[in-house]
């Protein structure tokens, strides 16, 4: 019952692609546990006990899931063919999709990119495969993470996020060739050096990603750097495997509360627009027009009250570029606004012989009225 509710609601939130995950890993199983001949017959084989659990699983995440859809299809009829035709099966078939065409070895290096830091420890895992015989288990692990990134690879639809129900498997082997075959010298190097470098990494990749100031987010990446450091010692001279986990354990925690607390807060409030939205909940209505310079407005949407929600109408809140800003404002209502992230605030404010003040700062956006901007433009004219 509860691998039926997880797959019902994988199927709810990542359609099909999760039952193929729960599909490739079932046949994972069953292969190398198939009943040798001789074995006796009294017994349900575990092919046969694997069947019956997935047909309940099923049925169960197919009544889960099954009301949902049937819902969409009867508010927006064709949904399913859309959803299920369209999405999933064209987009894994051909190139219809807009993030279709990429090369077959796109997922190479974000599989590699992902395991950090323990990427090290790859190369000699896959070494010891041939040794699967004495370590029937893993051999599941490796056939888990082979068939999966052989599906994804094959598709012609290709995002980061397709390949993240294979790290488990890829977890799984790594652990097992850390426990069984102890720490190698390359595994443990690639695993300090990424440990120390990622909390100052993230921090100086800020204002070249995001046009975020670094301020004093360093502070903390710098301290947890000496700490990885220390601990390092430690697990450099480490006589026992458990002493040496625990160590490795240790450097990336201090690594990853330093990037979580420094740099992603500081990541967060450029990629947000609780601020925005939080400026325009003070009012009883949403203004005439709301434009969002270069933005995506599904977090300002999200975070809107559901009475400003029910407004947020296609032509009342969209996306703008610069030119077509410059366009509305000169027809917008007065009471129109249009809102610019501060790293376009530079390329923005260069179109005025005098930078216009916002009326209003929300975070990290600037809020300009129309008429402001209008006035600001008859001056530029004159």
């Amino acid at each position: 019952m509860p691998a039926g509710v997880c797959l019902g609601l994988s199927i709810l939130t990542k359609g099909l692609a999760g039952a193929v995950f729960v599909g490739i890993f079932a046949g994972c199983i069953a292969v190398p546990a198939a009943p040798k001949p001789g074995g006796g017959g009294r017994q349900p084989s575990t092919i046969a006990r694997l069947a019956t659990a997935l047909t309940i699983a099923g049925g169960v995440a197919f009544c889960l899931a099954a009301p949902w859809y049937v819902a969409m299809e009867r508010a927006h009829p064709g949904y399913l063919h859309y959803y299920f035709i369209e999405r999933h099966l064209r987009g894994y078939l051909t190139s219809t999709q807009r993030h279709a065409g990429r090369v077959w070895w796109y997922y190479v290096p974000i599989v590699l990119g992902g395991a950090l830091p323990w990427t090290g420890y790859v190369a000699s895992a896959l070494r010891h495969i041939r040794r699967r015989g004495e370590r029937p288990l893993i051999s599941i692990a490796w056939a888990w993470f082979g068939l999966g990134l052989l599906f994804l690879s094959i598709g012609e639809s290709k995002l980061v996020t397709y390949v993240l129900p294979i790290f488990p498997a890829l977890a799984l082997a790594i652990a097992e060739e850390i426990v069984t075959f102890g720490q190698s010298r390359m595994g443990l190097a690639i695993q300090i050096v990424t440990l120390v470098v990622l909390p100052i990494a993230t921090v100086i990749a800020l204002p070249f990603m995001l046009d975020a100031p670094i301020g004093l987010t360093w502070i903390v990446p710098m301290a947890a750097m000496g700490g990885v450091l220390l601990i390092a010692r430690r697990a450099l001279r480490a006589t026992t495997i458990e002493t040496a986990i625990g160590a490795g354990a240790l450097m990336a925690l201090v690594s990853f509360i330093a990037v979580l607390t420094a740099s992603l807060p500081r990541a967060a409030a450029y990629l947000t627009s609780r601020d925005l939205a939080a400026a325009l909940n003070a009012g009883p209505h949403l203004p005439s027009r709301v434009a969002i310079l270069d933005e995506r407005i599904g977090s300002i949407v999200f975070y809107l009250s559901p009475a400003l929600r029910a407004e947020a109408t296609p032509d009342r809140i969209q996306i703008t570029s610069l030119s077509s800003a410059i366009e509305h404002v000169r027809v917008d209502s007065p009471d129109a606004i249009l809102a610019v992230r501060d790293g376009q605030l530079r390329r923005f404010t260069r179109l005025f012989p005098n930078p216009p003040q916002p009326s209003v700062r929300a975070g990290t956006f600037s809020v300009f009225r129309a008429d402001h901007l209008r006035d600001a433009l008859g001056a530029n004219r004159h």
